[in-house]
């Protein structure tokens, strides 16, 4: 991940972990905290990317009217053939990351 976004290891690293931590307070604040992170076909999905390739594509709703789900499907590297995808990565971006910085 950290190759795509053009981080060192440990910088993207202490991002991830910042970037967590805060999610996770968010998420304990309204009373929808979670355990651990989502899977997609046995796959972690990492939100941290998540959150910065759509925001690096103008946002949720930009990605939403674009259809182009599919296409950030790519940066999580998840196995060929893995059916509705596009369609539970972004209803993990809705239940995880969608409300904490609204785009």
């Amino acid at each position: 991940m950290t190759k795509e976004m053009n981080k060192d290891a440990q910088a993207y690293d202490r991002e991830y972990d910042g970037f967590l931590k805060q999610l996770e307070e968010f998420h304990q604040q309204r009373g929808t905290a979670f355990k651990r992170l989502p899977r997609i076909n046995g796959k972690g999905v990492d939100l941290y990317l998540l959150y910065v390739v759509v925001t690096a594509r103008g946002g949720w709703q930009k990605v939403n009217s674009r259809c182009e789900w599919e296409d950030i499907l790519e940066d999580f590297r998840l196995p060929a053939g893995c059916v509705n995808s596009s369609t539970a990565l972004k209803h993990i971006y809705i239940r995880y990351v969608g409300d904490l910085w609204r785009l």
